[in-house]
């Protein structure tokens, strides 16, 4: 399972804000799961992909099923995120840059939906800049363009 797809950070805030209702620290949960407090402050804040080992020892303690907790925070249009990254990786391994301009404009639309959160929608646009800039590379040969446009873009 990839943290990829999901907002870990807002399931981190959710499972501190249970916890904190329970009145528990994160030492007492360590103790009473034997989870270390380092790894249970990097769920909390959303560093890292919880096991599912992990979430059903939390479980118990947090009286909630926290792998069906986890789905909640999955990638709002997975489906349509998974078949135009996976239409992407194909097409870069091909060789088939010219048919990436397609992907572009569905890669757009994804991001201007804006059903996902601002951390995914930066990871959108991250994937999208490295897309056109093979495309300017490969395609147009205009990198020189899209190389000062990467500068000032950050």
């Amino acid at each position: 399972m990839d943290g990829f797809y999901y907002d870990l950070e807002a399931f981190g805030n959710e499972l501190r804000e249970i916890r904190k209702s329970l009145r528990l620290t994160q030492k007492d949960v360590a103790d009473q799961t034997l989870i270390s407090t380092d790894t249970l402050r990097r769920i909390e804040n959303g560093k890292v992909m919880p096991k599912h080992e992990t979430l059903d020892l939390m479980s118990v303690i947090f009286k909630r099923d926290l792998n069906e907790l986890l789905l909640k925070y999955r990638l709002k249009d997975y489906s349509s995120f998974y078949k135009i990254k996976t239409s992407i990786e194909d097409k870069l391994e091909g060789g088939e840059f010219e048919d990436l301009k397609k992907d572009v404009e569905e890669l757009k639309e994804i991001i201007n939906e804006g059903k996902t959160s601002l951390y995914y929608i930066r990871l959108l646009k991250q994937l999208l800049l490295l897309v056109e800039s093979v495309i300017e590379k490969t395609v147009n040969n205009d990198y020189r363009q899209r190389e000062q446009f990467f500068m000032s873009a950050f």
